[in-house]
């Protein structure tokens, strides 16, 4: 039988040959899949940081060091995801499942680096630090679109949200009081830009206990508004890692649905709609937030 360190090897190795493989697609891609590389990249950081971790630390340390390696690669699996949908995607009507034209080993690759993550929770009785993926249909129509939107679903303040993922640029986490990373004056750097941070909590006087995870990060969705003359980046801080990944409809010509929120006054929120659950989905407007 197998040893707990022996399969923590096995995962490790595992981890890093992931790495490999996507850094192969990276490079045989246009620059469009410089997002991948990145991915690849830190992808191998993490494999590396895990043999760092065998090395120096005894088996029975480990599960408090890590729990924030497993989540930086449950988020490297996330971002995956969306530089795949920046790629280019393709709608199969008769499936509820959509994946980037010329991307779907891709996709397998970056599930197997999610289940490596998943695996090693396992191993060392770690709990899970979100839900299951999800698909809801949407019954709400709308003159935004035409076309399926691949959409992400997050909460803030206990509150639901949704952003067309085409313009998710990434998800980030970062611990309070991180010198070389966090919120500061209200802004956020990521890779020398400095990114105004939209605080919903403050703005509409939410919980904001919710904003942080089991692992004591706070969690933020870099958005790329396409609505403006010149595009922006904003950041908005949300509960958590978001819960639902991966759900869209297919929006119809009609009349825009008016948001019936009683949290985030209209002026905020672009529209809303009803969900399969019959709960209440938001999308923000960034442009009036910020």
């Amino acid at each position: 039988m197998l040893t707990k360190e022996r399969k923590l090897e096995i995962y490790t190795e595992r981890l890093h040959r992931l790495a490999f493989d996507l850094a192969l697609y990276a490079s045989q891609g246009d620059t469009n899949w410089k997002g991948i590389a990145i991915v690849a990249d830190e992808t191998r950081t993490m494999s590396l940081r895990l043999y760092a971790m065998l090395e120096k630390e005894s088996i029975a340390s480990l599960p408090d060091s890590i729990m924030d390696a497993l989540l930086q690669i449950e988020y490297l699996s996330f971002n995956g995801w969306l530089e795949m949908l920046r790629i280019g995607v393709d709608f199969d009507p008769d499936k509820n499942y959509i994946l980037p034209s010329g991307s779907r080993n891709l996709s397998v690759i970056f599930e197997e680096i999610r289940n490596v993550a998943r695996d090693m929770r396992v191993l060392f009785n770690l709990a899970e630090t979100h839900g299951d993926l999800l698909q809801p249909e949407l019954k709400k129509e709308s003159r935004v679109s035409n076309a399926k939107l691949f959409l992400l679903q997050a909460t803030i303040g206990g509150e639901a949200f949704v952003e067309n993922t085409a313009y998710v640029e990434e998800v980030i986490t970062y611990v309070d009081g991180d010198p070389h990373f966090g919120i500061k004056d209200g802004h956020v750097m990521l890779r020398g830009v400095k990114i105004p941070v939209v605080d919903c909590y403050a703005r509409f006087k939410l919980d904001r206990s919710r904003i942080k995870d089991v692992a004591g990060r706070s969690c933020v969705l870099i958005i790329k508004t396409a609505w403006e003359k010149e595009p922006s980046l904003y950041g908005v801080l949300v509960d958590a890692l978001p819960q639902t990944f991966g759900f869209f409809s297919r929006f119809s010509e009609g009349e825009s649905t008016d948001s019936r929120s009683q949290v985030f006054a209209n002026p905020y929120a672009r529209a809303c709609w009803d969900t399969v659950d019959d709960g209440q989905m938001i999308f923000l407007d960034w442009n009036a937030l910020a």
